[in-house]
């Protein structure tokens, strides 16, 4: 992504309960829904089983026998919101720590620069969403958001040269949430280096924020008034963090096929290794890192999925992306970008080739050592499904920002 500052724009027809917040009439640069009914025209229940093509193995090879021991349920389908008469796409889910809580970050293709953030309840016995706020930039792209503390944090992209100077169109923004109603007048922005903010971390009261080309890893306080830290990383694309581990995932800057995992200390935030993996080589695209255990799942786009054992820097295991020749796609629409782990279930996010699952052998949580094995088993089935962009699945409950096509809500039951 190279557009990188906070731009929502929601388009209802209903607009009961909207807030406008900008310089003047005319511009007003942040609008606010916090009414739950008129949001719920988005909605739609689905109630529908969801298959699993177990043919499609993208040639993976398995150890075991497949076996799906599980059912999923798409539960419901999330229109994404439309500014200006332009449908925007999903290009994130995030949930909160308690799994209660949910963001759903959008963008536009192209030049333009808007975008839209949707915040929802879990219900329904933990196996829906229900959206309760949205708050739209008409200045920004919204690339990915995080929730921590009742604040809402996102990276964004905007050409608003109030909030960014020059060439730079990075940005972090933060908005207030009282309850479940975001708080327009709670609004805080920050520049940043480079074209555009693409992944944002909160963690023990700190903020980490990505940005690509000429970019890096900057780290600010909780309410956005000091910069902590600023770690040049050229092409930074993700940052995860958990106790043991801050890291960074790169796209290749060099033409040599290969990105790169950037280890950091959290007190000195000097890098303390740098761990080659093959792929994250398309520019300015989406490249996923979720860490569990020792384990970063690296989404590394036309190399698949990358396991790497980040006590080594060794890449481990590996999942390929889909053949596109093979299901009638061309090359530049089949990519990795995302990939989550919960448990024993990995999903993975193809772009246009759509959303597939895989199984260890063992929960991550409990992965000690390399000799842990990866079961294919194979393509959900949705239908008609727009370029998938993001996916993250916790607590039995999936969430698939599927671009266009807004956002999926699928539950998975254990047999």
């Amino acid at each position: 992504m190279t557009k990188s500052t906070l731009t929502v724009v929601l388009i209802l027809t209903v607009l009961t309960g909207c807030s406008f917040f900008g310089n003047s009439a005319d511009d007003q640069r942040i609008v606010v829904v916090n009414d739950a009914e008129a949001l719920s025209l988005r909605q739609q229940i689905k109630d529908e089983a969801i298959l699993i093509d177990t043919t499609a193995t993208n040639g993976f090879r398995s150890k075991k026998a497949k076996k799906v021991t599980f059912d999923l349920k798409l539960e419901s389908e999330l229109s994404s919101p439309e500014v200006s008469g332009n449908v925007l796409q999903a290009t994130m889910v995030s949930n909160d720590n308690s799994n209660a809580k949910w963001l759903i970050s959008y963008n536009q293709k192209g030049d333009s620069y808007i975008g839209s953030i949707d915040f929802a309840q879990v219900t329904g016995n933990g196996k829906n969403i229900e959206v309760r706020s949205n708050v739209s930039f008409t200045d920004s792209d919204v690339n990915a958001v995080d929730l921590s503390n009742n604040i809402l944090y996102a990276a964004i992209a905007t050409d608003n040269t109030s909030i960014v100077n020059g060439a730079d169109r990075s940005a972090i923004q933060s908005i207030g949430i009282n309850g479940f109603n975001i708080q327009e007048d709670e609004n805080t922005e920050r520049s940043l280096k480079s074209f555009a903010a693409n992944s944002i971390h909160m963690d023990d009261d700190l903020i980490y924020v990505t940005s690509g080309s000429n970019g890096g890893l900057t780290v600010f306080d909780e309410d956005l008034s000091n910069e902590i830290a600023f770690v040049e990383i050229d092409g930074a694309r993700w940052v995860d963090i958990t106790d043991d581990y801050l890291a960074v995932l790169a796209g290749d800057t060099n033409n040599d096929g290969n990105g790169t995992i950037y280890l950091i200390n959290k007190s000195s935030y000097q890098i303390t290794a740098e761990y080659p993996f093959a792929g994250a080589a398309k520019p300015e695209a989406k490249n996923t890192l979720e860490i569990v255990n020792d384990y970063a799942f690296i989404a590394a786009g036309d190399e698949g999925v990358q396991l790497m054992d980040l006590r080594t820097g060794t890449v481990t295991h590996n999942i390929p992306r889909p053949d596109p020749s093979s299901i009638g796609l061309s090359e530049d629409v089949v990519t990795t970008n995302a990939v989550t782990v919960d448990d024993d279930k990995i999903f993975i996010s193809n772009g246009e080739a759509g959303v597939y699952v895989a199984e260890l052998s063992e929960d991550a949580d409990d992965i000690e050592n390399d000799d842990f094995e990866i079961t294919m088993l194979g393509k959900l089935q949705f239908g008609d499904v727009e370029s998938v962009n993001h996916v993250t699945y916790r607590n039995k409950l999936l969430l698939v920002a599927a671009g266009l096509g807004g956002t999926k809500v699928v539950s998975l039951t254990d047999k």
